[in-house]
């Protein structure tokens, strides 16, 4: 899904962290442009829907379904932007909002 702001609106964007490393060069589009995207990405270490695949289908086969993810804070860094880490829900929560009041990719 894309989702493109108009007047200073902010833009948000969930995924999990596979999504977030195939989605880099979106990231890179919303510095270029300026948009205000926040993006939050779950690290669960995992392409979760070929993993569930694999344990249905075949007898808990796994193969190429455990990620090594780079360190999504030196990622957004290294655009200039500013990145967050949560370890908890309530951390999440105040991190997001402080991220929807800023006027920057994040």
């Amino acid at each position: 899904t894309r989702l493109i702001g108009a007047g200073g609106s902010s833009i948000t964007c969930l995924g999990i962290s596979i999504f977030q490393a195939f989605g880099v060069h979106e990231l890179a589009t919303a510095v270029q442009h300026g948009s205000n995207l926040v993006t939050v990405a779950f690290n669960n270490g995992v392409y979760e829907n070929v993993r569930r695949n694999q344990q249905r289908f075949y007898t808990d086969r796994l193969h190429g379904s455990l990620l090594h993810n780079p360190d999504f804070i030196k990622l957004s860094e290294s655009f200039d932007v500013t990145g967050y880490r949560a370890d908890s829900p309530s951390a999440l929560r105040t991190m997001l909002a402080h991220a929807l009041d800023q006027d920057a990719p994040r």
